[in-house]
């Protein structure tokens, strides 16, 4: 499902995905596709932001904006949408119903 600024997103179930931080990167093992994906910073805060609460694009650029003091708005929320959209292929994300 290519993400609009509307959906809603989640990280995955915790039991689905195991995780480790190393740094400010992480290595996430989807135990249900046994796929392990190597995640750089500010994918790393993605998927943690996501795994605390449910976002859209808008507010997930908006948090990687502040936590990267990214100012360039159009090119974060495209970011933001580009990570959304791979999470969701590799099954780390989920959308959430309203």
């Amino acid at each position: 499902m290519p993400p609009d600024f509307d959906t809603r997103w989640a990280a995955a179930d915790s039991s689905e995905l195991l995780w480790c931080e190393i740094d400010d990167r992480a290595v996430v093992c989807n135990a249900r596709s046994g796929e392990t994906h190597f995640l750089n910073p500010a994918a790393s805060e993605a998927l943690a932001c996501l795994a605390a609460e449910p976002a859209t694009v808008d507010s997930l650029a908006g948090h990687l904006e502040a936590a990267f003091e990214w100012n360039e708005t159009e090119d974060v929320h495209e970011h933001a949408r580009r990570l959304i959209r791979e999470f969701d292929d590799l099954g780390l994300v989920r959308p959430v119903p309203r």
